[in-house]
């Protein structure tokens, strides 16, 4: 699998929690020194993307500009990412999680 707009099937785990704006610094918090977190697995070559569970879309984390940023930034996620509120927000159905080896692993996956 690779990070494109092209859909791929991937299994989840019953434990794969949605992510709405607010699940970053929280998620963060809870995956502190397990490996789950951007900061404490590059060295073993884990890439932050997201996932969008209902097609398996996966997407490169990318800063407002487009650059590829090197951690969880949904500055970049494409519209179809978004809710239509007035408010913008992720989609319940997309989640934040790794690709390796052109694997996607979710957080919990990737903890040690």
């Amino acid at each position: 699998m690779s990070i494109s707009d092209e859909a791929e099937n991937v299994s989840f785990g019953s434990n794969v929690h949605a992510l709405t704006p607010n699940d970053l610094p929280i998620q963060n918090k809870e995956y502190l020194g397990t490996g789950g977190r951007s900061e404490e697995n590059k060295h073993v070559d884990f890439v932050p993307v997201f996932m969008d569970r209902d097609t398996n879309i996966v997407y490169s984390s990318k800063f407002e500009s487009g650059r590829t940023a090197p951690f969880y930034c949904i500055d970049g996620l494409p519209e179809n990412a978004f809710t239509d509120d007035e408010i913008p927000s992720l989609k319940p159905n997309v989640i934040a999680g790794f690709m390796r080896d052109g694997k996607f692993f979710t957080r919990d996956e990737a903890t040690t």
